[in-house]
């Protein structure tokens, strides 16, 4: 009975805002002594437009689930929080699960599966190929890599016009906003 009571308190635990709060704080902050946060954020952000773009591409077999065991293996190198993984997970099968179940009703038949499977797994890499990214970057360095690229000042800092405050990726004249 103890047993049970434990293992519902602990259920719980993982339920309650503040352990989601810590676990998005973490993926975005807490990652700063793994291999791939200690690299150039240029590098980084070269990186992730290879794996986010070749996948879609690409339609051989090999050369994609390639890409998807590297991009998997630096997944696990950036410590990526427990919960960003499973809503991975969740998203990328039931979306495979979805297809599968419309192609069938809408009378496709077993033939479909294969192309499903190559079409999640360009899915899950380039969602694995964001997730190691940007867990691997804080803002701060995001902000540098993309300042170093020429990105405009507007939407290097997040949202927020460097001029007026305000919150617009575009920049404004000033005096736009009110104080």
């Amino acid at each position: 009975m103890k047993t049970v009571e434990k293992l519902s308190e602990n259920i719980l635990d993982k339920l309650s805002i503040d352990f989601l709060r810590n676990q998005v704080l973490k993926n975005a902050y807490g990652n700063n002594d793994t291999v791939i946060a200690g690299m150039d954020p240029r590098i980084l952000l070269v990186w992730y437009l290879f794996f986010g773009l070749v996948p879609w591409f690409v339609n051989d077999l090999p050369f994609l689930i390639g890409c998807f065991l590297l991009v998997a293996v630096t997944t696990m190198m950036a410590k990526v929080a427990g919960l960003v993984l499973f809503l991975f997970g969740l998203g990328v099968f039931s979306q495979t699960g979805y297809l599968l179940i419309v192609t069938l009703l809408f009378g496709g038949d077993a033939s479909a599966i294969a192309p499903l499977l190559v079409l999640t797994l360009k899915v899950a890499t380039v969602s694995l190929a964001s997730i190691t990214v940007f867990s691997g970057m804080d803002p701060d360095k995001l902000a540098n890599g993309l300042m170093w690229d020429g990105c405009p000042a507007g939407v290097v800092t997040l949202g927020m016009d460097a001029r007026s405050g305000c919150p617009s990726p575009f920049p404004m004249p000033t005096g736009c906003c009110p104080s």
